[in-house]
């Protein structure tokens, strides 16, 4: 279990800032959180979009991010906490044609909108694997996991997206 904070030492640093004239009783609270909090690995997002970059005008990159946002909260339970563990981050997108711009510049957009549902901050991050499926290369898929396969089957164009943390990594 990990101790957050203690409410009695910010009770009595506030005192102290603002000269507080009665003094306020504050019990001891200890907040915790648990391993079961975290959520469910791995995670899979599949999005049938084009995948904007950096590149694109503010207005549509923040439309972009909701659009994984929903997602999100469409497979995450909404009690659940982003996790605190370190992450391993997959992006697979299956364009309807040739794919226009370069593969890395979609990497960023995709990862701030992942946080703070699915994770807390950039440096958890461990590694990223992208890569494009352009409807004129041939690709197998060894035992894909079943929203791995839809994507594969679902019209393009279409992203996938899984988070795994270090347990479900070796899946």
């Amino acid at each position: 279990m990990l101790v957050i904070g203690r409410c009695r030492s910010f009770a009595a640093s506030i005192m102290s800032k603002f000269a507080v004239r009665k003094p306020v009783v504050v019990d001891e609270i200890n907040l915790e959180l648990s391993d079961e909090m975290d959520p469910s690995f791995p995670i899979e997002l599949v999005l049938e979009a084009v995948p904007l970059s950096l590149q694109a005008s503010a207005r549509s990159r923040d439309a972009w991010k909701n659009d994984i946002r929903a997602e999100i909260n469409n497979v995450l339970d909404p009690a659940g906490w982003a996790t605190q563990s370190p992450i391993r981050v997959t992006i697979l997108y299956f364009p309807d044609g040739p794919m226009y711009g370069d593969i890395d510049n979609i990497v960023k957009p995709i990862l701030d909108s992942l946080m703070p549902r699915i994770y807390v901050d950039d440096n958890q991050v461990q590694r990223v694997w992208v890569e494009k499926f352009e409807s004129d290369r041939s690709f197998q898929f060894e035992d894909p996991t079943p929203r791995l396969a839809s994507a594969v089957e679902t019209d393009r164009p279409v992203v996938y997206i899984r988070v795994d943390n270090e347990a479900s990594s070796d899946k």
